[in-house]
């Protein structure tokens, strides 16, 4: 039976300051950008996760995995200042990869998904493995 978490941000949104030594060990993305361009990302980020809910099944819920989920959102529209996420609610976050039934233990089993958007019972929500999001974030451009 999957155990399910919670993690979700409180009003007043507290600082993010602390951030930054998280995204620089975990995120290309962000050590490339200027300190005007760090500083819009995390903003962008803040505002991901005040209206984004975070579950994860079988895994504690931590802030860097809230920040690296924010992070991972804020990558790829980045250059689209007033992009918002208006169709996802809410972020699954599984421990490990998955297959198509969202089972993620034992070695095998088509377990080939990194993450995925939902449809159905799973619309609005996004499904993530922590394995491959970890992975990713730190992983340089090709060129």
């Amino acid at each position: 039976m999957p155990i399910f978490n919670l993690f979700r941000k409180k009003s007043p949104a507290p600082s993010t300051d602390h951030w930054d030594e998280i995204l620089l060990e975990h995120v290309n993305f962000f050590e490339k950008l200027e300190p005007r361009e760090r500083l819009f990302f995390k903003l962008r980020m803040q505002a991901f996760l005040d209206e984004i809910e975070i579950e994860t099944i079988e895994t504690e819920p931590t802030e860097t995995d809230a920040i690296l989920i924010a992070a991972s959102a804020i990558i790829p529209v980045f250059q689209f200042p007033d992009w918002h996420y208006s169709n996802l609610k809410t972020v699954i976050l599984l421990p490990e990869h998955f297959n198509e039934d969202l089972e993620f233990e034992g070695h095998g089993n088509g377990r080939r998904i990194f993450g995925m958007v939902g449809t159905g019972k799973w619309n609005h929500k996004m499904i993530l493995s922590k394995e491959a999001l970890y992975h990713v974030l730190k992983m340089k451009p090709i060129n």
